[in-house]
């Protein structure tokens, strides 16, 4: 069977390179290797040759057991004529003993080649612990005091070395517990303890017993699973339906207690002493029949989280700017650029809406313009984009493809002025490095045009 699958394992790596008998369809040609990559292994056989041989080993058994056959034929011939002759004469010829001695000679010769070919035959069948009292039994295991190691001859009449100490080692191909380290141990007198597996029959038991069915989902019953009392609903058909009858007196399977119990009386010792009780009405405390105690209240589950202004919101907004939307207060940046963000991404094909924090701040120290998150950039027209005025106030340009006008939206119709961050910022986007501007006001914008 090796010899079948490395031929096979072979004749399969020809094919994906495409040399041997096997071809590759269309469908795997990506698994394709080239022939550098084949690895043919020293002995290769082929299919026939294998037939042969295992052939060759089953003819040869067939001899040995024919010619043992025929052996024990002649010996038997032979000595039946050997009676015969001894019958029919009395005289015995020299020459006819030294025959027959030579004749018993070479059948126990034949005899003991029959015995050692049975022992070899049957060796294979023999456990490891056999094989190895047989090897000392022969006297296969010698100890060499050099090595400070044990030489064992296997059957097939190689010598393996074999170590006991630190380390129990044999250099044969086996990577289980061989026989040649266990005939090392018995070739010391170290004997091996042979005991058998003790089996826990009731663990066997257990292990046979009919395990209980698993639970099944909760809508499908199990099998087995009926029940015994169904209370329907009220407004089913069941209860519409059903015949009503007498009520039956529920069956006790208690022992039922007697009406009266017979209780032993005890008699009170008399005493010298009177009893005392209280008349007087003053020792009388009065029962109010008002019921002042106070009613059960159900009991409710108060939210006790409370939200910081500073908890987010929604895109980077927190719930400050929520309450600065919904209370109709001042409008910050971050409002604004969240808004010109959420439009950029709906028009896309309109340049501006940048960031209102780019717009110039005046230091009054220096007496000069500031810009400190940078400056508005040059953008082509169609154009938006929204300004703060530096008065608190938000106001919108607008800038369109068929002129060169910018329109400036502002809410504040009558009090609508250009203030000079304003100019700049205006300057900065649609006025491309010129600084003449001509205004025009009118009733719902203003109107600037650069020169």
């Amino acid at each position: 069977m090796f010899y079948l699958q490395t031929y096979y394992t072979t004749e399969i790596q020809r094919g994906l390179a495409g040399v041997g008998n096997y071809s590759l369809r269309v469908q795997y040609l990506h698994a394709k290797i080239p022939k550098d990559e084949i690895s043919i292994p020293k002995h290769l056989l082929k299919p026939d040759d294998i037939v042969q041989h295992v052939m060759g080993e089953i003819d040869t058994i067939r001899e040995d057991c024919t010619t043992e056959q025929d052996s024990n034929a002649d010996r038997e011939k032979k000595s039946d004529s050997v009676e015969n002759e001894l019958v029919d004469t009395d005289l015995v010829d020299t020459d006819v003993v030294t025959t027959t001695d030579t004749i018993l000679q070479s059948e126990e010769v034949e005899e003991g080649k029959i015995v050692s070919n049975e022992n070899t035959l049957q060796d294979k069948d023999l456990t490891q612990k056999s094989l190895a009292r047989l090897a000392v039994e022969n006297g296969h295991v010698t100890f060499v005091q050099q090595q400070r190691a044990f030489m064992v001859k296997g059957t097939q009449g190689t010598n393996y070395a074999v170590t006991l100490l630190p380390k129990e080692t044999c250099q044969c191909p086996s990577t289980t517990h061989c026989y040649h380290i266990i005939a090392a141990k018995l070739f010391i007198g170290d004997e091996i303890d042979s005991k058998t597996k003790i089996v826990n029959l009731r663990r066997l038991n257990r292990k046979n017993l009919k395990r209980n069915d698993k639970k099944s989902g909760r809508k499908k019953p199990r099998a087995n699973d009926y029940d015994i009392d169904v209370v329907p609903a009220p407004d089913s058909e069941a209860v519409a339906t059903e015949i009503s009858s007498p009520p039956c007196s529920p069956v006790s399977l208690s022992p039922r207690t007697p009406k009266q119990l017979k209780t032993p009386t005890v008699k009170t010792p008399c005493t010298g002493k009177r009893l005392r009780f209280a008349d007087k009405q003053a020792d009388i405390q009065p029962i109010s029949p008002r019921f002042t105690c106070p009613l059960p209240v159900k009991k409710r589950k108060l939210s006790m989280q409370n939200f910081s202004d500073k908890t987010p919101w929604v895109s980077g907004l927190t719930l400050e700017h929520k309450n600065k939307i919904l209370t109709n207060t001042w409008l910050c940046s971050d409002i604004i650029n969240t808004c010109t963000d959420i439009v950029q991404t709906q028009f896309p094909g309109i340049a501006g809406f940048q960031a209102t924090t780019l717009a110039p701040r005046f230091n009054e120290n220096t007496k000069s313009w500031t810009q400190d998150f940078g400056t508005f950039q040059s953008k082509q027209a169609p154009c938006v984009q929204i300004h703060h005025t530096g008065k608190s106030h938000w106001v919108t340009s607008l800038q369109q493809t068929r002129d060169t006008t910018v329109y400036v939206l502002d809410s504040l119709n009558s009090l609508h002025t250009i203030t000079a961050s304003l100019e700049i910022q205006l300057a900065a986007i649609y006025g491309d490095k010129k600084k003449k501007l001509q205004r025009e006001n009118t009733r719902s914008a203003t109107t600037i045009e650069w020169k």
